[in-house]
């Protein structure tokens, strides 16, 4: 078992890379780049482990330094300890959730993905003893694409074997926002359209009122979901709009740690409860998720938002859950992406199948990072 891993953490340290879109959509990012955040964890043989850090994308700078803070509690530890991230997470205020609540569950990727290289085993299959596809869906649909891109955005996802997809309104004219939402409706046909109004990213988002009034249009489009369709602190007016909405309602991505998560279930805010591991405090976090939803009757769906790190680590989480309703899969083309896989999953009839690497079948070489050096000032921002 993973547990009997004998074999002790030398190092731990947190990095950045900076890649060019293929595709050349960018919003939001800087100096033209996606600057993605990671974790790598060595053992005392050698082995590396990675994970990577959502919060990364928005404040790069700070991820060296918090994971720093972290590798002084974790080198000479054992791979194999059960209560590693419990205990160097268990810091009063300020450990509970957050910035360092998401970085250590980051840390605590790359530690799964150093057990399973030292076992030679998947992920998954240390996570659970039963595993089952989930099924997927392409995260496109920038907030800044005409119509037309979006047609070619779902046409391309089809092709790629997905029969699902998500897109992003709320910064154009509500009425061009209408237009796009026909146009992938139109070519998607009877496959599920996912409905992302991000109001936890931009400026100036909807109240109660305005996502009412929204949502009622909306419904003739007949979505899975109408995701953040208000910012994340407004917990309260989010159960609200629920009671109200003909649209089942998506949030979890802006969360972090159980307390956050439990305030939404507790308050019936959602629908269906999303998390990341990279994100919201780790693997181990999210598979206590996953029961605290089947006993709340709520439905889940795992975000993903990153490079295929982020990509492969939230797959191998959903492989070990029954309860997963979608799973995101990106359509972002990085630069790095394909560096990144040892063995890339393939994705068919809106399935997504992992291969039988060790680990999570990625890794990061010294090569790939001196070809995709951080670039300073290049998180996260919008103007409007």
């Amino acid at each position: 078992m993973w547990h009997n891993i004998e074999e002790k953490i030398s190092s731990v340290k947190g990095f950045c890379l900076s890649s060019k879109y293929s595709d050349g959509k960018i919003f939001g990012q800087q100096k033209g780049v996606k600057t993605l955040g990671f974790i790598e964890i060595v053992s005392e043989s050698g082995k590396k482990g990675f994970g990577e850090s959502y919060a990364a994308i928005y404040t790069p700078e700070l991820l060296p330094d918090i994971v720093k803070f972290f590798e002084q509690h974790l080198v000479g530890k054992k791979i194999g300890q059960k209560d590693l991230i419990e205990k160097i997470c268990d810091i009063p205020f300020i450990g509970r959730n957050g910035i360092l609540k998401s970085v250590c569950g980051s840390i605590e990727i790359a530690l799964w993905d150093l057990r399973g290289k030292l076992l030679g085993k998947p992920t998954y299959k240390l996570l659970s003893k039963k595993y089952k596809k989930p099924p997927c869906y392409a995260s496109g649909g920038s907030v800044i694409m005409t119509s037309k891109e979006i047609e070619q955005d779902v046409e391309k996802s089809i092709q790629e074997g997905f029969k699902a997809y998500k897109m992003r309104i709320g910064y154009q004219a509500w009425k061009k926002d209408l237009s796009r939402i026909k146009s992938a409706k139109n070519y998607l046909g009877t496959g599920d359209l996912m409905i992302d109004a991000i109001m936890g990213t931009l400026k100036n988002p909807w109240k109660l009122k305005e996502a009412i009034k929204k949502i009622n249009i909306l419904s003739s489009f007949k979505p899975k979901w109408i995701e953040e369709p208000l910012h994340p602190n407004d917990v309260h007016d989010l159960s609200l709009l629920r009671k109200k909405s003909s649209i089942p309602i998506a949030a979890g991505e802006a969360y972090s740690g159980l307390l956050e998560f439990e305030t939404i279930l507790r308050n019936k805010s959602v629908d269906i409860l999303q998390f990341d591991c990279t994100h919201s405090g780790g693997i181990d976090l999210c598979r206590q998720l996953s029961l605290k939803c089947k006993k709340e009757n709520t439905k889940c769906a795992i975000h993903v938002w990153g490079s295929p790190v982020a990509i492969a680590a939230n797959t191998h989480l959903s492989y070990s859950l029954n309860n997963i309703i979608y799973l995101e899969i990106p359509r972002i083309k990085l630069d790095l992406s394909d560096h990144l896989w040892i063995s890339k999953p393939k994705i068919s009839n809106g399935y997504i199948t992992l291969s039988d690497a060790p680990g999570l079948g990625i890794n990061i070489t010294e090569k790939i990072k001196e070809k995709f050096p951080p670039i300073k000032g290049s998180g996260f921002r919008i103007k409007k």
